[in-house]
């Protein structure tokens, strides 16, 4: 049996056989009456995180409360990536699938083999997702849209007959980078060509309406539509996160120069509480040397960090906006998912495996 073959088989007998719920502040004497936390807990743990191919987990299910512990899906996924509104997840699973909490429901194979599913952004309203298929044995990229009917649109195949840099034919062999959705099914990417100069441009998720636009900075509306976070600056400099109307208008900076909101694949993958009120960007922390989260409300007034003792990564939002599921930095107990409300006044530790084992990734649904 390969390694991935053996993990995958240890995850799974693990399930959710050794969860533990751990209250971090109640009080031995007189424990408060806790709130009840909504929705369900996506997750899977891995033996070395964030290593392709070795970040591949089974994934399971928990309630926030450490009941209800149940196995998601046996195959190996990774990129658990929740739909703004929370009642959807994404993720790639030699293939890219859709889920709501009772299970995956919509599958899209890979043009080949030798090709895998990167993470994906979800359009504000949660009806289209756009993900890229990527080569694993050299150039190969496709820029795809997934509808939550089931629709698909291979945007690489608008530029078919184009030349790519290898001088071939081919719409895979393109470079598409996927920069932002500019409404709930209009996507702007940039095409990296060879020879001549790049362009950005904009299409509908259905692949209608192509056309090109100016140079756009990356950016995130709000689930309504009507507000949108911004970055602008060069990445690891001086880049700045700005609140502002939809349209740019009525820009306010957030925080201080070097703000930086990483779109990377282990983070939270979408800013935005689903209640349009609270966003989460990354900032410079000297204590922990690395980007750490921050939370603002939508006037731009920063709430603070999140329990500013530990180094975190964050995951999900919870689905009524007043929590996140996180993970902390080199936590030596590995397999805990931290539940921190964004006001301090709570945090809850589920620990939902061993120390040898790490959680890779997960997404707070909600339930119906």
């Amino acid at each position: 049996m390969s390694t991935l073959g053996r993990l995958a088989k240890s995850l799974v007998t693990l399930g959710a056989a050794s969860l533990v719920l751990v209250a971090c502040n109640a009080d031995p004497v007189a424990p408060a009456v806790e709130e009840t936390l909504p929705g369900v807990l996506v997750y899977g743990l891995s033996a070395r995180h964030h290593e392709w191919p070795n970040n591949l987990q089974p994934l399971s299910i928990i309630r926030p409360d450490g009941t209800g512990g149940r196995l998601y899906r046996e195959q190996l996924s990774a990129y658990l990536t929740p739909s703004p509104d929370l009642s959807r997840v994404a993720f790639s699973s030699r293939g890219f699938h859709i889920g709501d909490w009772s299970g995956p429901q919509i599958e899209v194979p890979l043009v080949a083999e030798s090709y895998w599913a990167s993470p994906a952004t979800w359009s504000p309203n949660g009806s289209w997702i756009t993900y890229q298929q990527l080569s694993l044995n050299g150039p190969g990229q496709l820029l795809m849209a997934v509808g939550t009917s089931g629709e698909v649109t291979n945007i690489s195949a608008r530029l078919a007959g184009e030349t790519s840099c290898s001088g071939d034919v081919n719409p895979a062999l393109l470079s598409l980078n996927f920069v932002r959705w500019s409404s709930a099914n209009r996507i702007e990417f940039r095409w990296i060509r060879c020879g001549a100069p790049n362009l950005t441009l904009r299409i509908n998720a259905n692949g209608s309406e192509l056309e090109q636009i100016q140079a756009a900075s990356a950016g995130w509306l709000s689930p309504d539509g009507t507000r949108l976070l911004s970055l602008t600056g060069r990445v690891g400099l001086d880049r700045q996160a700005s609140l502002s109307r939809a349209d740019g208008g009525d820009a306010q900076a957030l925080g201080t120069s070097g703000a930086d909101y990483q779109m990377v694949d282990w983070q939270l993958p979408y800013p935005w509480s689903p209640d349009g009120r609270h966003v989460a960007v990354l900032q410079p922390d000297g204590a922990c040397q690395t980007l750490q989260p921050v939370v603002f409300a939508v006037d731009g007034s920063r709430e603070g960090r999140l329990s500013p003792e530990h180094c975190w990564e964050l995951h999900s939002w919870s689905p009524d906006g007043n929590w996140v599921a996180a993970t902390r930095q080199n936590d030596p107990r590995g397999s805990v998912i931290h539940l921190l409300k964004l006001d301090g006044s709570d945090q809850r530790q589920l620990v939902v495996g061993p120390p040898s084992l790490k959680v890779g990734d997960v997404a707070w649904l909600r339930e119906p």
